[in-house]
């Protein structure tokens, strides 16, 4: 097997003005998946004057989604480009298709380069084990270390990456205050109905009301495929739910 490329890094030095260049990396942006629906609202967040943001894309329909005319006021002046490979899951990746999307990568100038996908279905850690980008960062798509030498950090909470527990992390553990996901508080107003409605506790009451729920009390729900549901992993959460119920 032929050495990896050896890449020229971009420099980033804000007391020049030098712009910090961003990429994000993901087969899920702008198709209905979790990442994509909790991520596209953040998108536009971006301070613009201060970065330069890439989302590079797997799928070509979310090539499609990004030149919709709707899709235009929650993406902002972010850039789009694709790296390719589709959903071809089952096949082998080709050396020379790994190095054109790194390449991709690295003619961008991007400094950091934020992995949405981790080891999900159409990931592309052939890429990142090139490492295009001087720092190369693990956050949304895969929750878990990734035990990969080639990504530097992992962007979590308390919750998912535990202090006390980073040295099972491959990664240097970089945790959010509150929570990891990054949903726009758009979403919030999604849940509540298409109008901006103030999420009031009148509000929350009436939305557990509507769908059968007491007005207290916690909820217990499972939004994923029915084949990561296991039958140890249920039997914890009945455990759970008898000790709360005694």
């Amino acid at each position: 097997m032929a050495p990896p490329p050896q890449w020229a890094y971009p420099t980033w030095n804000p007391s020049i003005g030098t712009v910090l260049r961003i990429g994000l990396l993901s087969s899920d942006l702008l198709r209905d998946h979790p990442v994509g629906n909790m991520m596209r609202h953040v998108l536009h967040l971006h301070d613009l004057s201060r970065m330069d943001v890439t989302v590079f894309l797997v799928h070509e329909s979310q090539r499609y989604a990004a030149s919709r005319v709707e899709n235009e006021h929650v993406l902002g002046e972010v850039k789009f480009r694709m790296i390719g490979r589709g959903p071809h899951v089952t096949r082998f990746f080709d050396a020379q298709e790994s190095v054109e999307g790194a390449d991709i990568v690295n003619s961008a100038g991007i400094c950091i380069l934020f992995d949405l996908i981790g080891y999900t279905a159409d990931h592309r850690q052939d890429i990142f084990a090139l490492r295009p980008a001087p720092v190369q960062v693990h956050y949304h798509g895969y929750m878990g270390s990734t035990g990969a030498p080639w990504i530097q950090s992992y962007v979590a909470d308390r919750w998912i990456a535990p202090p006390e527990h980073a040295n099972f992390f491959s990664e240097k553990l970089a945790l959010m205050p509150e929570c990891f996901l990054g949903p726009s508080h758009r979403l919030s107003f999604q849940f509540a109905g298409n109008e901006e409605r103030d999420f009031s506790e009148k509000l929350h009451t009436e939305l557990r009301k509507e769908e059968g729920l007491p007005p207290e009390g916690p909820v217990i729900c499972y939004f994923n495929q029915h084949f990561k549901l296991d039958p140890p992993t249920f039997k914890i959460w009945t455990d759970a739910i008898q000790k709360l119920v005694s």
